[in-house]
């Protein structure tokens, strides 16, 4: 069975997930809201504020499977305000993250065809979702893919003679929050999708 067949399933998830309402910067309530996502508590559906229409199983399921392992953090320590790549958090998460270079490279790589050569939709996606930009690259955005999650999206812009290339910084508190190394990489892939489908209706 693959992972998003087994996350599908809100009844298997939903008891973790709701522990996370008033916990990691979430707030209190009935509802889970990050990237311009809108989780309920009571049914797990999640509706996308942004492009107003509900997230597909697929989607869903990757979703579940972040929060579930998200809420199995013990401590709330709060950003570091340091920075590292996901290969400098090796050390934190041992050997088990080496198998996840290449998934993590074809993340950045979307994000490079996405926005090596034309940055200007990522600069309107800025706005939506309420990033900041950070000085590095040619262009660089600080998204919260989660509340306590702040990931920082790194272009250099490609020309006819250079190719695009990324980096993707996490805070290095971001081992706290995500006790399980696959599931920051799905997180940030969930993150740069996110962008994406919203640069589609900025351009």
């Amino acid at each position: 069975m693959s992972l998003l067949s087994y996350w599908k399933n809100w009844d298997k998830v939903k008891d973790n997930v709701r522990s996370l309402a008033g916990k990691f910067g979430f707030e209190k309530g009935e509802e889970l809201r990050f990237l311009g996502f809108k989780l309920s508590l009571e049914d797990g559906k999640i509706y996308d504020e942004i492009l107003n229409e509900y997230v597909e199983d697929d989607r869903k399921a990757e979703i579940y499977y972040v929060l579930y392992i998200h809420s199995q953090a013990i401590e709330d320590v709060g950003e570091i305000g340091e920075y590292a790549s996901f290969t400098e958090l090796y050390k934190a998460y041992g050997e088990y993250a080496a198998k996840h270079c290449p998934a993590f490279r074809n993340i950045c790589k979307v994000f490079e065809e996405e926005f090596g050569r034309n940055p200007e939709p990522l600069r309107k996606v800025t706005k939506i979702l309420k990033c900041e930009t950070v000085n590095y690259g040619d262009l660089s955005i600080k998204i919260y893919a989660l509340p306590r999650v702040p990931i920082i999206l790194v272009m250099w812009v490609g020309d006819e003679e250079i190719p695009p290339s990324s980096n993707v910084l996490f805070d290095k508190s971001a081992v706290n929050y995500m006790p399980e190394c696959e599931a920051l990489v799905r997180l940030a892939k969930v993150t740069i999708e996110r962008i994406s489908n919203i640069a589609k209706i900025a351009k």
